[in-house]
């Protein structure tokens, strides 16, 4: 099974080497059609609950800077459909439209979470299914999440930081060597005060788990885990990453290395929009 890797203090930022993993979006299904007109691409989306005018506007603000944050050239106006519905009408080029319908229907609700135990699973049999671990090992608040790219079936403990415990986050490439072909960028994250303790106790646990660089994949139970932590954004996995190669680190910047390009831009435009205030749909 694989182990990650681990790195320790680089210029007085904490780096924790990334295990390859790509996760995709938990909206699921098949994106519907879009309206095309002229050399742009209109996407209209609505609520998944009842949403108010505020809510709406919020969310429109919220994905200016998730497209901004991608490169992604887009107009969003706010209005009512036909039938009094509340929509959001996004136009984009023909090329982004992909890209925009996947930022839209992430709700961007992140979470970091350590790894109680980790198994392979082939990925066409890889499901969020709390009876792949035994009763004995689970608590409440724990989660099992899959993550088919990795084959691994994952346990892992409640949120140890959300989204309210980092101020912002980068993305950058680094020349830090890493065994993943293309996983040469880093996201580093500027913690707040609350979250910069919760990041030294979660590195602190994680690297008690093992007492060394290695994860522990195959050999982690709870309740003594895994060096090993995860970002999850709306209940899926993004990233597996390690913890470094000592515990307890402190300071109010994290940096994590490993990343493909995309996923390191996924994670910062996330962080650095916020949440959707409301989920949406988008429509056919």
């Amino acid at each position: 099974m694989r182990r990650a890797a681990v790195r320790v203090l680089v210029g007085g930022v904490a780096l924790a080497a990334v295990a390859a993993c790509s996760g995709g979006s938990s909206s699921g299904g098949k994106p519907p059609s879009a309206a095309a007109t002229g050399d742009q691409t209109v996407i209209v989306a609505t609520p998944r609950t009842d949403a108010s005018t505020d809510q709406l506007e919020a969310a429109a603000t919220v994905l200016s800077k998730r497209f901004a944050g991608l490169g992604v050239k887009a107009s969003i106006d706010t209005g009512l459909s036909p039938g009094g519905t509340s929509t959001l009408k996004v136009s984009v080029t023909p090329q982004d439209v992909a890209a925009a319908k996947f930022l839209i229907t992430e709700q961007g609700l992140l979470e970091v979470r350590r790894v109680l135990d980790a198994r392979s699973k082939p990925a066409q049999r890889c499901r969020n299914n709390s009876k792949a671990f035994p009763a004995s090992e689970m608590s409440s608040g724990d989660a099992v999440l899959c993550d088919p790219a990795d084959g691994l079936i994952l346990l892992l403990a409640p949120a140890a930081l959300d989204q309210g415990d980092i101020a912002s986050a980068s993305a950058s490439e680094t020349a830090i060597a890493t065994a993943t072909a293309g996983s040469g960028w880093q996201v580093t994250f500027k913690l707040t005060a609350s979250g910069a303790t919760s990041w030294r106790t979660l590195t602190e646990a994680a690297y008690a788990a093992t007492g060394s660089a290695d994860a522990g994949f195959g050999s982690c139970h709870p309740p003594r885990g895994c060096n090993a932590f995860a970002f999850v954004i709306d209940g899926a996995t993004v990233e597996v990453a390690s913890s470094p190669s000592t515990g307890g680190i402190p300071g109010d910047l994290a940096g994590i290395f490993g990343f493909q390009e995309p996923v390191a831009k996924r994670l910062v435009a996330t962080v650095n929009s916020g949440p959707l205030p409301v989920a949406l749909t988008v429509n056919g």
